[in-house]
């Protein structure tokens, strides 16, 4: 049986209540910084940090980004 990864995804973003969808740049940019999580660079660049010890693979700080 093949996977339908679309309704597969789409069944747990969903279900999660911390899924943020549809947002511009702009909506996007302000949500990480009012989180705390990310900062606005002096290029108008999202910067954001890691610890040192950081593998880069945790799962609660893996974003999905689709562009349509």
């Amino acid at each position: 049986m093949k996977l339908n990864w679309k309704k597969f995804l789409e069944t747990i973003l969903g279900n999660h209540r911390q899924v943020i969808r549809n947002l511009s740049r702009k909506e996007t940019i302000a949500e990480a910084v009012n989180a705390k999580e990310a900062i606005v660079a002096e290029n108008g660049c999202l910067a954001t940090w890691t610890p040192p010890e950081s593998t880069g693979r945790a799962p609660n700080d893996t974003f999905i980004v689709r562009r349509e």
